[in-house]
């Protein structure tokens, strides 16, 4: 018969054992691997900042139709802008960065988008703040015209 001390300590052990190895898993990036080995499928988790930046470029796409629409702009720029808002995932959004010229605000946008383009961590969201950024420029430009 096995008494309680023993286990106790022997599932304590097995416990801290057991996560020492899911810590070191997750420190060396090969937790994944080790969870499809065993046929589970790991799901990905955005990385931090790359969640901020869209929430950048969420409020900025935000402000930038309401700004487009109070300012009688062209409407292939309010439709663009649009487009650009409804092509962010919903979240929150930070506080907007734009102001009150929409020109100026499609340019100050589209110069964070190509900054956090640079910044971004996955490729995806890089080419995507990339885009932004140019339809941005391009907005600012028809806008200035």
């Amino acid at each position: 018969m096995v008494s309680r001390r023993a286990l106790l300590i022997g599932t304590g052990s097995v416990i801290v054992v057991g996560g020492a190895g899911v810590v070191a898993a997750v420190e060396t990036d090969t937790l994944d691997d080790a969870l499809r080995a065993v046929g589970v499928e790991p799901l990905p988790e955005p990385a931090p900042g790359d969640v901020r930046l869209t929430a950048l470029a969420l409020a900025d796409a935000i402000a930038l139709v309401v700004l487009a629409e109070s300012a009688d702009a062209p409407t292939e720029v309010i439709a663009a802008l649009i487009q650009q808002r409804d092509s962010l995932p919903p979240g929150r959004p930070e506080a907007p960065t734009v102001g009150d010229d929409l020109a100026e605000a499609c340019s100050t946008a589209a110069d964070a988008r190509t900054s956090g383009a640079g910044q971004a961590v996955s490729i995806d969201l890089a080419q995507v703040l990339a885009a932004m950024a140019a339809g941005l420029d391009q907005c600012a430009a028809t806008v200035s015209a």
